[in-house]
């Protein structure tokens, strides 16, 4: 129902709230590549991590195994990353070099756990429940 006031209400909205450019002229640049990777960068959710032994991350209950490659520093054991996270998904980089890397566990996930007043109003509502082991199949 409100789908169809929609349309009247967002050109009210319109006509009471924007404002004509002094000019009518577009004065926006077009972005190099570079600035457009810099953008992603600085828009990114970054946590700064060390890298472990195993050349493992551990990050939001996933572990992250780093790839080596060509342009990757020899030494990686203990060194800080920058790990970015953004609409695309996980990007690291090391003094500004990209990481290659690969989930090896994610996150699992568990039965929510009970509050007291969520136990009670449990119990409340199943008298005949007498421990965890009458969970169990039978």
């Amino acid at each position: 129902d409100a789908n169809k006031h929609l349309p009247s209400f967002i050109k009210r909205f319109n006509d009471k709230f924007s404002i004509l450019p002094e000019e009518p002229s577009d004065l926006h640049r077009p972005l190099s590549e570079q600035e457009k990777q810099s953008l992603d960068f600085h828009c990114s959710i970054q946590t700064t991590k060390t890298i472990t032994k195993d050349l493992l991350v551990k990050h939001n209950k996933q572990v992250l195994k780093i790839i080596r490659n060509k342009q990757s520093p020899k030494n990686l054991i203990k060194q800080k990353i920058i790990l970015c996270e953004d609409y695309d998904g996980i990007k690291i980089f090391i003094n500004n070099i990209p990481l290659n890397y690969e989930i090896i566990k994610k996150s699992k996930t568990c039965a929510p756990t009970l509050n007291r007043k969520n136990m009670e109003q449990f119990l409340d509502n199943n008298p005949n429940f007498k421990g965890y082991w009458m969970l169990l199949p039978q």
